[in-house]
Formats: structure tokens, C-alpha cells, sequence
């Protein structure tokens, strides 16, 4: 009986277990290029000293700094070949750059060929392993086909990259600082990647994602839950590293759609130079919200020089917990944690920190509130704040309580 139970056992796992899947189509062939580049206002024409550009490069699509629209990233598809050096996009660039230094990406869009990958798993997911490369990707990657209207028919996706992503992004000189695998934005200005619930299972490990200051958010959850992030750097976000959100609080046959019992282990996030750059932000609606959420080993480095940035910025969440923030590098206008009580004034609540570096030179502001909580917010609470680089215990904000010595 019991070599029975083993036997069929075995066979039923084997019939269940989840699928593992490359992708089809899939190239990987993104190109960082750190070199001077020069292209005049209302023109196409690229000049990048240090590239090696070739004929068959036309096609890919192309991210210039600085060259588009109030100096912002140009996104453009490679239509001619002139040289090694020299290029012809498909659109003209909207500021014009003198040679100057600049990190010019380019390669074929990935994000066709991943989206249909993830498409084709069996609706109760599996995992997709991405082997080494840069997948440039001009439109965003979604997991779940949840809206406000329905949960999500799919889940259980798990993004992999092969080998663990380095993680300097500028925090320490002297490593290497190219991951195994990167999904890097060269077109969408929304997300390079969407849990879209309401959904529950979901996970992402070992790939890096660089938004280009062109994406919004590199990881967006909505109403997304039981999912498992790890070892994900970000960088470049216009918006947040991490953005979690919900949809609207009544889903027809859905009894929860906050975005909820999501982990996330060993993140390191670059916040870049943009006014309202987030690092991670949890909020919500009115009546659902982000919460119950766990944060490990978590790395955030302000990469703004004088501009108005945030590191955790907690809204309409609550119960959510940090173990082990550090933040890097400082900046007159940066605030490390900030508690925001304008969807709801109940929230954000009893929400923990345990140890918590907010000490760097440089950060102007530690802690502080936008908005006024209400009567029923419960009290968020720091356990242990790091001392030994310059960290003060914050004094006098309202619902922020500590075990201040």
C-alpha cells in the first residue's frame, strides 16, 4: 500500500508540477555604449564615438539620452546605416546634444517575443528562465490579465535569469556592474514589468531592470498577491523602483483585491535624478490597499543632485514590514521615509521598520508627513534605527512612534 501511495504520489506531482520555458524569439543582444554622442535638434542623425554599429543593427530600437522632449530620453527605432559611428533613427532628436558623455542603449525588442513566451504557459503558470543577455523591450512585460472588473485567469509565472545580478548602480567604486540578465526600457513610458491582478502567485528572481529615465515604474503590482521577488536591482525609474497599487475595492466573486503577502528579498534600488523619483511606494485606494507585505535586505541610493526624491514612500498601506533598509548618497531635497495621509487618512498604519539606516551625509530629510492622519490611524513603528553613520531618531511626527532609547 504504501509503495502504491509513493508511486502515485510521484505521478501526480509529475502531472502538476509547474512548466519551465526559454523564449522563443527572444534575442538578448541589448548594447550599453558609454561614449560622446552628438545629434542637433530637429535632426535623426546619431554620432556615438565608441560604437560599433553594423548594417544589421537596423530595426532595433534605441534609447538616446537627453535628446528627446525637454531633455528627456529620445526612444527611436535605427532606420540607416551611415558608419560604425554613425546612425540614422526614425525620429528626429527634440534637444539637441553637443558631443557630450551619455550611455546610449540599443537592441532588437525583446518585449513581443517575452509577453508572447509568458502567454503561452498553462494558465496556472511555471516558470520562464531567461538566459544571459540584455533584453531591451519598448512596451511593457505583464504577468495576469486581472482588471477592475475580474480577477486574473492566469498566475503562478515566475520570471528567471540565470546567475545572481550585481548590484553597485554607484553605491560602491570598484565591482563590476553588469547582471547576467537585464530587461532594459528603450520605448514604454508606462512599466517594464506589471503583476496585473487581482492575482495571487507571481514571482520574479535574479534579473535586473533598468527603466532608461523612461519608464514610469520597473516592478508595478496591482492587487497582486503571494508573490515572491528576489535579488531584482532597479534603476532609472521615472516614477518608483517599486510601485505596489490595487484596483477598485468591489471585484464581482473577489473578497480581497488589496495587493497583499508579497516578499521581497534583496532589492537594491537607484533612484535617478527626477523630481517625485521614487524608490518604493505602497499605496492603494480609498478602500483597498497595500499591505502585509515583507521587505529584506533592502538598498536604496539617491542618485539626485539637488532634486526633490523620495526612498519609501508609504500611502494608503498598512502592515507591512522592513528588515534591514540602508540608504546611500543624500541629496538637499531627498526624503528617505515619507508618510502620506492623503487617500486615506487611516492609513499608512502599522507599518514596522526594523533597522533602518537613514544616516548618509546629505539627506535632508529623514522622516517626515504629507497630509494629516485621522483619529483611527494606527501608529507606525521604527525598531532599531542605525546610529553609527548618522542617523537621528525622528522626534514629534505624528502616528510615528520608535524604541528610541
Amino acid at each position: 500500500m504504501m509503495r502504491f501511495f509513493h508511486c502515485c504520489l510521484a505521478a501526480l506531482f509529475l502531472t502538476l508540477s509547474p512548466a519551465t520555458a526559454q523564449i522563443p524569439g527572444a534575442m538578448g543582444d541589448g548594447v550599453y555604449i558609454d561614449g560622446n554622442i552628438t545629434i542637433a535638434s530637429g535632426s535623426p542623425n546619431l554620432t556615438v564615438l565608441g560604437a560599433s554599429f553594423v548594417s544589421t543593427d537596423i530595426g532595433k530600437a534605441i534609447l538616446v539620452p537627453a535628446a528627446g522632449v525637454a531633455g528627456k530620453p529620445l526612444a527611436a527605432i535605427i532606420t540607416g546605416y551611415t558608419s560604425p559611428t554613425q546612425i540614422t533613427l526614425s525620429v528626429p532628436a527634440s534637444t539637441g546634444l553637443a558631443p557630450q558623455p551619455a550611455t546610449v542603449l540599443y537592441g532588437t525588442n525583446d518585449a513581443p517575443a517575452i509577453q508572447a513566451a509568458i502567454n503561452a504557459l498553462p494558465e496556472s503558470g511555471g516558470d520562464l528562465v531567461f538566459p544571459a543577455g540584455i533584453y531591451v523591450v519598448t512596451s511593457e512585460i505583464v504577468i495576469g490579465n486581472g482588471t477592475s472588473s475580474a480577477a486574473s485567469t492566469r498566475y503562478g509565472v515566475r520570471l528567471s535569469g540565470v546567475g545572481v545580478p550585481s548590484f553597485s548602480f554607484g553605491m560602491f567604486t570598484g565591482y563590476p556592474n553588469k547582471p547576467a540578465v537585464v530587461i532594459a526600457s528603450a520605448g514604454t513610458a508606462g512599466n517594464v514589468i506589471k503583476i496585473a491582478g487581482p492575482l495571487q502567485g507571481w514571482g520574479i528572481e535574479n534579473i535586473a531592470i533598468d527603466c532608461g529615465a523612461q519608464a514610469n515604474n520597473g516592478l508595478l503590482v496591482v492587487s497582486g498577491q503571494f508573490g515572491d521577488s528576489r535579488n531584482v536591482p532597479i534603476t532609472n525609474c521615472r516614477n518608483a523602483g517599486i510601485y505596489s497599487d490595487t484596483v477598485a475595492s468591489s471585484v464581482p466573486g473577489v473578497s480581497n483585491v488589496d495587493s497583499l503577502h508579497n516578499s521581497f528579498y534583496n532589492t537594491a534600488i537607484f533612484v535617478p535624478s527626477i523630481a517625485g523619483a521614487k524608490g518604493i511606494a505602497l499605496t492603494g485606494k480609498a478602500a483597498s490597499n497595500t499591505d502585509y507585505n515583507v521587505f529584506t535586505n533592502t538598498a536604496i541610493y539617491n542618485g539626485g543632485n539637488g532634486v526633490a526624491g523620495f526612498g519609501i514612500y508609504l500611502q494608503a498601506c498598512d502592515s507591512n514590514q522592513f528588515f534591514n533598509i540602508h540608504f546611500f548618497n543624500g541629496g538637499p531635497n531627498f526624503a528617505a521615509v515619507t508618510l502620506d495621509y492623503t487617500v486615506n487618512n487611516s492609513w499608512p498604519a502599522s507599518n514596522m521598520l526594523y533597522g533602518i539606516d537613514v544616516g548618509p551625509p546629505g539627506i535632508n530629510t529623514t522622516f517626515q508627513n504629507s497630509g494629516t492622519p485621522g483619529s483611527s490611524a494606527r501608529k507606525n513603528i521604527i525598531y532599531g534605527l542605525i546610529e553609527t553613520n548618522g542617523g537621528v531618531w525622528p522626534v514629534g511626527i505624528p502616528n510615528l512612534v520608535s524604541d528610541i532609547p
